[in-house]
Parts: structure tokens; C-alpha cells; sequence
């Protein structure tokens, strides 16, 4: 009984310390996320570099493709802004980052190409948005 006891904590502490690292993944993934957004931006508003704005459009559609990933099951843990949503309506969420993944698509294909990327960064940031109104709370 007491090694039944003593393997219950360990499963319950492992459970923990994984959501921990999945959180503290998340959490690394989703300021990279806004450390592009914000090169972008600048970039977008003359200010610096716009031979760097397709690197940064790779960047965040790289980072883009994992989000689906970074919310698991059990990883609801620490001071997180993420509502409780996300886990109970997975589907939802689904749809939500299937769509930043194509618009973030988009918008890498016209910086690549020299494109006019104000229409496709239009749609990144209401893409944002709306997954921030849905599930994420301010």
C-alpha cells in the first residue's frame, strides 16, 4: 500500500513538473511570437531594415505552426493568461490557430516576393485578436 502511495505522488508530481515545462515553452514560444510581430511592425512602418522583413515573416510562420502543439492537456498551470477555453473547447482553439497558420502563410509569401504585405499583416493581427478575445485573458 504505501509503495501505491508513494508511485501516486511521484505520477502527480511528474504530471506537474511536465505541465511546468510545457508552460514555460509556451510561454517562450508566444513571446517569440510577439518579439516578431513587434520587428515587423517596425519594419512595416519604415523605421528599420525592410530587407529583414521576409526572415521575420519566416520566423513567425515557423512559430506559427507550432502553437497547435504548445497547449496540451495538463500544461493549464502557472500565471497564465490562457483561458480555461482552450482545453475545453479544443476544436475551437483549433480553428483559431489553423487560421494564424495560413494568414501567417500568406503573409511570409508576399514579403518573400516583394509583395504588398500590409493587406496579409492586416490579416495576421485580426487573427491575433480574435484567438485573444476567444482565449486569452486581458
Amino acid at each position: 500500500m504505501r509503495i501505491v502511495f508513494l508511485m501516486m505522488i511521484f505520477v502527480s508530481v511528474s504530471a506537474n513538473a511536465d505541465g511546468q515545462a510545457e508552460y514555460k515553452y509556451r510561454e517562450g514560444v508566444m513571446q517569440a511570437i510577439r518579439g516578431q510581430i513587434a520587428s515587423i511592425g517596425a519594419i512595416a512602418r519604415g523605421q528599420v531594415h525592410q530587407e529583414n522583413m521576409a526572415m521575420h515573416a519566416r520566423a513567425m510562420s515557423d512559430l506559427a505552426r507550432v502553437l497547435p502543439d504548445v497547449f496540451p492537456e495538463g500544461s493549464d498551470v502557472g500565471k497564465s493568461e490562457a483561458l480555461p477555453e482552450i482545453w475545453s473547447d479544443p476544436e475551437g482553439f483549433r480553428v483559431e490557430t489553423d487560421l494564424f497558420i495560413e494568414v501567417t502563410g500568406a503573409f511570409l509569401e508576399a514579403a518573400e516576393n516583394d509583395g504588398d504585405v500590409s493587406g496579409t499583416l492586416r490579416r495576421v493581427q485580426r487573427s491575433c485578436k480574435s484567438c485573444h478575445d476567444g482565449f486569452r485573458e486581458d
